[in-house]
């Protein structure tokens, strides 16, 4: 937890040194960083640490046991925060009141500020803990759509209730969250058949041979903690040899046993499991190479393309409807948002536009009390160069006058 929490600051830090031209490229590239980490530290670190023989062990070190404390955590910690919003109502019911001025106090009501990248970064993350440990924990499927459902719920009364607007992100985030739900699939059929190779995860290989007399008898052990352990040999139990099943940190493939041409006491599959883990093998080796398939010939026909065709391509379709009969539609309008204060200042003349193309409206001021151009005596009426001219076209039924209004604005 200490881990993710120092690298979701530090990812944060990082990607305000990062230059993008718009708020959805600025998200896409803060998403694929906290998701990678993410996957890391909480997935596939824990899969490392945790030692082989510990995959199926119910004890307090067991892999299993550390898988569904991982949902418990996503499942609980997350949506709480989110709705608790300890931030936001310090802000509302402690620092409002005692605020110095009404802008510090609005200021205190603007809503906690939330990422895009946040909400698609904790889903992905859900659904590759699901698929990575499928194979051995499959109830992750039924706490995973728990997770989700309770994460939207979660979601959806922030966005409505508590969370400010953000700038549109645009779909950049969504179509990029793809690649990382194929590379989710892809380690859900590889990893799945890496576990299904290496159960039952005991690291014991029989000889095919029965117990010597000399070890016929019961015996007491002792653990390296110093707890007693009760060991009964019988006549008729099997002799084992240690041998290694994780076959991933030998580098080998996950193959049925009989490929490798092992030798008793380096054989533990059942001709069952070979035959599961042949099929899995093949499906995995098929997803490989369609992705790899889909990625190549994505490159060549991009790469052709672009060399005999054009690579201009319309993006929608013509309509009737005119752009001032459009509802909530906004115009390019130069602004700077300032921190502390709750609207953004103008950096134009407004006067011979519609003032409904500026997308915001304060209850307590007209827009010339935000615009810096007017704090200047004079200023409006010039024609410097460093000024540009804004105009705008509009019907005769609009505010805005029908002929081209010129304004100067900042640049």
């Amino acid at each position: 937890t200490m881990s993710n929490t120092f690298s979701y600051y530090l990812i944060y830090f990082l990607i305000g040194f990062e230059s993008h031209a718009t708020e959805g490229s600025k998200q896409t590239s803060l998403y694929v960083r906290l998701t990678a980490s993410l996957w890391l530290q909480t997935t596939i670190l824990t899969a490392i640490i945790t030692p082989w023989s510990d995959r199926l062990n119910d004890g307090s070190t067991g892999l299993l046991q550390s898988i569904y404390a991982i949902f418990v955590f996503e499942i609980i910690r997350g949506p709480v925060m989110q709705v608790v919003d300890i931030p936001g109502n310090f802000n509302r019911h402690f620092f409002a009141p005692r605020a110095p001025d009404q802008r510090r106090m609005n200021l205190c009501f603007q809503g906690t500020k939330y990422s895009l990248a946040d909400r698609y970064k904790s889903m992905t993350n859900i659904l590759f803990l699901t698929f990575y440990y499928s194979s051995i924990f499959p109830g992750g499927f039924l706490l995973s759509a728990l997770a989700l459902a309770i994460h939207y719920w979660a979601d959806k009364f922030c966005i409505l209730r508590s969370w400010t607007q953000i700038p549109s992100p645009g779909a950049n985030i969504a179509k990029f969250s793809g690649y990382f739900l194929m590379a989710a699939i892809l380690f859900f059929v590889v990893v799945s058949t890496y576990m299904f190779a290496g159960f039952p995860f005991d690291n014991a290989c029989p000889l095919n041979s029965v117990a010597s007399e000399e070890y016929v008898g019961d015996f007491i052990a002792y653990d390296l903690e110093g707890n007693e352990i009760d060991i009964s040999v019988n006549d008729d139990d099997e002799n084992y040899l240690f041998c290694q099943q994780d076959l991933f940190r030998q580098w080998k493939l996950p193959l049925p046993n009989s490929w490798y041409g092992l030798e008793d006491g380096e054989k533990w599959m059942t001709q069952d499991q070979e035959m599961v883990v042949f099929y899995c093998a093949m499906l995995s080796c098929g997803y490989v190479m369609y992705l790899l398939l889909i990625s190549v010939s994505h490159f060549l026909y991009g790469f052709i393309k672009d060399i005999f065709t054009s690579t201009y391509e319309p993006d929608g379709e013509a309509s009737t409807q005119g752009f001032s009969e459009v509802n909530g539609i906004k115009g390019y309008i130069p602004q700077a948002k300032i921190p502390g204060y709750p609207f953004p200042v103008l950096l134009c003349h407004t006067s011979g536009i519609n003032k409904e193309l500026i997308g915001w409206k304060s209850p307590r001021h007209s827009h010339k009390y935000y615009n810096v151009i007017l704090d200047v005596p004079g200023l409006e009426k010039s024609e410097l160069t460093q000024f540009a001219i804004t105009k705008q076209w509009a019907p005769s039924k609009t505010h805005a006058p029908s002929e081209p209004a010129a304004n100067f604005c900042m640049t």
